[in-house]
């Protein structure tokens, strides 16, 4: 992407997000999600310079008055966003809410002590078509992973689509109860 051209469109959509971001500042609202998709699943589609110059320091400039005014960020996508996960948190996120794509664990290892992290490796493509076991594993995995964290948010990776048997969900919700303590 020619950088020149690509800055006219981002500055665009920044400063109308910067206004949105200036309202929110004003509330009284404790917590802010930035929803961005900006890679794909399968990771970036422009160079890494791309985000690490032009895009994520937009993020830091949207979050500043946030910031100053006392809120939290959530910085939500999803894509796969490792690459930049650091940058993002460098730019000021209070926390990472992500999709499967992402390695829950490499979340986990490199900010769990730092930043909230809204995941986990429960997907929903198998509470709607693998067997129980694969999904208790995952949550038994997840809960393990959840002690190494300051803050998490247990959430199923793609959301919960009307397909999942009810079976499973009454499943996944008492085991869920039952174990979120641990």
């Amino acid at each position: 992407a020619d950088r020149v051209k690509m800055e006219r469109v981002f500055d665009r959509f920044f400063q109308f997000t910067l206004h949105h971001m200036r309202a929110w500042a004003a509330t009284s609202v404790e917590v802010i999600i930035q929803h961005d998709d900006f890679v794909w699943t399968s990771g970036a589609f422009m160079s890494p310079e791309m985000y690490r110059k032009v895009i994520i320091p937009r993020f830091a400039e949207l979050w500043r008055p946030l910031r100053a005014a006392g809120k939290k960020v959530l910085f939500c996508s999803d894509g796969n966003f490792m690459e930049f996960a650091e940058d993002v948190v460098a730019a000021g996120a209070d926390g990472l809410i992500f999709e499967p794509c992402n390695d829950f664990g490499f979340m986990v290892e490199r900010f769990g002590q730092s930043t909230v992290l809204v995941g986990s490796y429960v997907d929903c493509r198998d509470l709607a078509f693998s067997p129980w076991e694969v999904v208790r594993e995952q949550m038994d995995r997840t809960f393990a992973a959840a002690k190494r964290c300051r803050g998490m948010i247990f959430a199923v990776g793609n959301h919960m689509p009307a397909n999942i048997p009810a079976s499973m969900m009454d499943r996944f919700i008492e085991y869920l109860q039952a174990n979120w303590q641990r």
